[in-house]
């Protein structure tokens, strides 16, 4: 199945499913107008074709005393794959990432980062990117608003 084939009913049962993982077959199926058993097959068999990879839960990063989230961008000095590879070996070991992206464009990655206070922040820059030899340059952003809650924390 591609994406090209999905129908009106797939898409429906998927945008029910990202609303709220947790709904019964039964919940999704009066939503998207199926049988609970059409939806069910139709359920498994969108997760058979790697349409849903799996459910998760949204987590609260203020109750986990994460009060802080920025986005950095980062240039590194060596496009190598050893360079890139050190990079994201240093990066993965430090549970204040909770997402990296390989970007195009000025920078080379963009981290989305997760603190207490400023003070982490601050040694998080200071003592761990910048402490990776292949960094060239980071900048940071202070996020203000998103949207949702955090779905990616590497713990």
């Amino acid at each position: 199945m591609s994406a090209k084939k999905l129908d009106r009913i797939d898409k429906k049962i998927l945008k029910a499913l990202v609303e709220d993982g947790r709904k019964s077959t039964i919940e999704v199926a009066d939503q998207v107008g199926l049988s609970a058993t059409a939806c069910g097959r139709r359920i498994r068999q969108l997760e058979d074709d790697g349409f849903i990879t799996g459910y998760s839960a949204n987590i609260s990063p203020k109750e986990l005393g994460l009060n802080i989230c920025v986005l950095i961008t980062v240039k590194l000095n060596r496009h190598t794959p050893d360079g890139h590879e050190q990079f994201i070996h240093e990066i993965e070991s430090h549970p204040e990432v909770s997402e990296f992206l390989l970007v195009a464009g000025n920078y080379d990655y963009l981290l989305r980062v997760w603190v207490e206070d400023t003070d982490a922040l601050a040694l998080f820059v200071a003592n761990v990117l910048q402490g990776i030899p292949s960094v060239l340059e980071t900048s940071t952003m202070l996020v203000l608003k998103q949207s949702g809650d955090l779905v990616n924390l590497p713990w």
